[in-house]
Order: C-alpha cells, then structure tokens, then sequence
C-alpha cells in the first residue's frame, strides 16, 4: 500500500498506483479510506470493473498477485 500511496502522490492523475491505494486499504479492512480512494479512482478512470480487471490481469504473470489486487477492488466496492 505505501508504494501505491507513493505513486498516487507523485502523480494524481495515474490511476494505476490508486488502485493498489484502493485494493490494499479494502484487504486490510480499512473500507472508508477504501470507498474514498475508490472514489477518486472513478474520477480519474471512467472504466468499469470488468474492464479495468482485464487489464490488471493482462499486466500480473503472477495471476495469485491479480486475483489479490482484483478481490481487493471488489472488496472496495469496484463494479
């Protein structure tokens, strides 16, 4: 979570290091930091989940590490 929150604070408009902000807050349990960073990831990335889920896994070989980052998505409330 601290190198997405790094990443995002380095550059507010790349999506990519929000969405480790959003996953990794929602697998900690932490789900209004969750919902909140969510939100912001909308604003940047108008994309549904079951696209952005693609692309995520396009980008993972490890499809453990994926499935992580996308339950902790959906975790947040990603649809």
């Amino acid at each position: 979570m601290e190198i997405g929150q790094r990443s995002w604070g380095l550059n507010r408009n790349w999506p990519t290091g929000l969405t480790y902000v959003v996953a990794s807050l929602a697998q900690l349990g932490r789900m209004e930091e969750a919902a909140a960073a969510l939100g912001h990831f909308k604003q940047l990335r108008r994309i549904d989940r079951a696209s952005w889920e693609g692309l995520v896994r396009r980008l993972f070989e490890d499809p453990t590490a994926a499935d992580h980052l996308v339950d902790g998505l959906r975790k947040a409330g990603f649809e």
